[in-house]
């Protein structure tokens, strides 16, 4: 999924450590895998590094230790692979599948949108 130009605009112009630049998005595509249980987000991580094929740039873990403001949870990945000469920083969500049903079911997604909008704003 292909990260919309209205947000990626809202970084490079809200963000106090990208005033104007654009290198440091690292999600114009991202991904999204669904687990059931979370031994299985351990299980996508290592079968990513074991294809050989990725530099992992930057993982967020948003389960326990970093939950975004909005009460979001996942795994954040953000990598390039490896014959990209031109390294395009890509993002990869290993998130389980009860948060997703939240922000697609239960409108946790708009309520968060609108948040975080809000707060990058005020800073």
């Amino acid at each position: 999924m292909d990260k919309p130009l209205q947000r990626v605009l809202e970084k490079i112009l809200f963000k106090p450590v990208m005033r104007g630049d654009a290198s440091r998005i690292f999600d114009f595509l991202r991904a999204m895998i669904a687990v059931k249980k979370m031994d299985q987000v351990v299980k996508v991580v290592r079968a990513l590094i074991a294809t050989g094929k990725v530099v992992i740039v930057r993982m967020k873990e948003r389960f326990i230790t970093l939950p975004t403001a909005g009460g979001w949870r996942d795994l954040l990945i953000n990598f390039y692979f490896k014959d990209d000469t031109s390294q395009h920083v890509v993002e990869l969500q290993i998130v389980h599948s009860k948060m997703l049903t939240q922000r697609s079911e239960l409108d946790g997604h708009a309520v968060y949108h609108v948040v975080r909008s809000a707060s990058e704003m005020c800073d």
